[in-house]
């Protein structure tokens, strides 16, 4: 379940996952099983990570390898947003798309405009609200 603390939904559905982890007794080989089973069913997390080379978009499970989807090579987060959410509208209830509080501070506190992610949250907290 995507803590909203530390990250924020970008696009995508993943409540029923969530609600499958909420059942979980343990977080223990349980989380683990589970995991698994939602992959082979269709499940796929993606999120946004600041690199040294820009904005990427990669797999956010060690399940896909972590593989590149794709690099914006650009410190602006709008190309990388945009390729994301297009990326989880494909299959929404299957995908979601995330990025982590800290990676948008850090881009922030060097100086890049990363009020495009704030806007984004807001329309996805609206339209879930």
């Amino acid at each position: 379940m995507l803590n909203k603390e530390k990250f924020i939904l970008l696009a995508g559905c993943p409540d029923k996952w969530d609600q499958e982890m909420l059942n979980l007794p343990d977080r223990g080989q349980s989380l683990i099983d589970l995991q698994l089973d939602q992959s082979s069913r269709g499940r796929r997390s993606a999120h946004m990570v600041l690199s040294i080379y820009g904005w990427t978009v990669r797999y956010a499970s060690n399940l896909q390898n972590r593989h590149i989807l794709f690099g914006s090579s650009s410190f602006d987060p709008k190309l990388a947003l945009e390729w994301g959410i297009s990326w989880a509208n494909k299959d929404p209830m299957n995908r979601e798309f995330y990025v982590s509080r800290y990676e948008v501070d850090r881009c922030e506190d060097k100086g890049y405009d990363c009020s495009i992610i704030r806007v984004r949250e807001s329309v996805v907290n609206f339209v879930k609200g």
